[in-house]
């Protein structure tokens, strides 16, 4: 491949990795196993391995014009990983620009993995046709991204866009962050299962019975299944998740006045429920001219986006 960047995605469960060349033309979106449970060096073995392989296959292999790596956890200008990374033993502390550029040469790049989600969105997917957008991720956390005028945004040390953990219910349960009412307390995928939980014991109905007797059974998609039911605790469950939703959104419309919020992650699996729950609740929670200027719509990479994003942003580097 002609001009060629490599991205690189790192999960807790796969390593995802993709070639693409000058006219953004990509090859197949390769899967390897993340090695997480056997700790660092495994997992810098199966990096270093997977990129390797990419640049050994093309027809022409050289040198990449540039190499960009998604990795969980907050990075630093260094690409130093300074936050702990969830599900990966030993990640935390990890100097992975340094170690990758020893091997492969720069430029190399080395950010968040949703903050490379949010590119890959920006570029390739639903919010290619605006310049300034954030991407909010749901799964077992919440993350996000940020794009002003083009220019992914970071903040300093790379702490922007910690959407997570906005404090929507001051009053609210202690966060692991050490604030309290964190919205991914609330809406992410541990947080849904949470109010579940908690819920369950004023309400009748199936779900309320199975989540006090088989709670191992329950997931926020079966969660969202039973409330297309009219389910009464799946219903206040989505109401309370969606209107916390809404309080993070609606702060970020009146703070950035964005284009477009894309929202991505496993839990947007139920996003037919999700984004009208929070349409619902924004009237009374942003500015009618900031909420009238912004469109909020599904990622349409699916669990691409972010392997999408490395690659774009490496594209970036060399243009």
């Amino acid at each position: 491949m002609d001009g060629y960047v490599i991205g690189l995605d790192l999960g807790a469960s796969y390593i995802k990795i993709v070639t693409m060349n000058s006219r953004q033309n990509r090859g197949e979106v390769k899967r390897i196993a993340t090695p997480s449970s056997e700790g660092r060096e495994a997992v810098l073995d199966a990096i270093t391995r997977a990129i390797e392989d990419e640049i050994a296959e093309q027809p022409d292999p050289g040198t990449p014009g540039a190499i960009c790596v998604g990795t969980p956890g907050l990075i630093d200008e260094q690409g130093t990983v300074y936050g702990a990374a969830v599900n990966i033993k030993g990640w935390q502390g990890t100097p992975l620009k340094k170690i990758l550029v020893s091997r492969f040469g720069e430029p190399l790049c080395v950010l968040n993995d949703v903050t490379l989600t949010a590119y890959g969105e920006y570029r390739f997917g639903a919010a290619q046709d605006v310049e300034n957008m954030m991407c909010i991720s749901i799964g077992s956390g919440i993350g996000g991204g940020i794009v002003i005028d083009g220019s992914l945004y970071t903040g300093t040390s790379g702490l922007a866009a910690e959407i997570g953990h906005i404090s929507v219910e001051p009053e609210g349960p202690p966060c692991k962050c050490g604030q309290y009412g964190c919205l991914e307390l609330y809406s992410s995928a541990l947080g849904i299962l949470r109010l579940a939980r908690e819920k369950a014991v004023s309400h009748p109905g199936d779900l309320s019975v199975l989540v006090r007797t088989q709670p191992e059974r329950v997931s926020p998609e079966l969660i969202y299944e039973y409330a297309r039911k009219g389910d009464p605790l799946a219903m206040e469950v989505h109401d309370i998740s969606s209107r916390m939703l809404a309080r993070a959104v609606g702060m970020v419309m009146n703070l950035l006045v964005p284009d477009t919020i894309v929202f991505t992650g496993g839990v947007m699996q139920s996003g037919d429920l999700i984004l009208p729950g929070i349409e619902k609740h924004l009237p009374s929670l942003s500015l009618e001219a900031s909420r009238k200027s912004c469109r909020i719509a599904a990622g349409t990479l699916g669990e691409n986006a972010g392997v999408m994003g490395a690659a774009g942003y490496a594209m970036q580097v060399t243009e």
